[in-house]
């Protein structure tokens, strides 16, 4: 396996991981909060969804590219 293809199959399995997680975020089963020393917790899941989807986002595009 040259090097371009394990890099694809990582970006497949890494794809398949990040779109988990998203599915996970979005249906409620997941959260992620946020708290600073002294401070109260703070959710940051819509934050983390927009990341999720822009990495998604990039891994596709990078695929694509690949592929053609």
């Amino acid at each position: 396996m040259t090097a371009l293809e394990e890099f694809m199959q990582w970006c497949t399995k890494e794809l398949a991981r990040l779109r988990h997680q998203l599915e996970e975020f979005e249906t409620g089963n997941m959260n992620l909060r946020h708290r600073s020393v002294g401070a109260p917790w703070v959710d940051q899941t819509s934050q983390e969804i927009a990341r999720l989807k822009k990495n998604i986002g990039d891994l596709e595009a990078v695929l694509r590219r690949l592929k053609n």
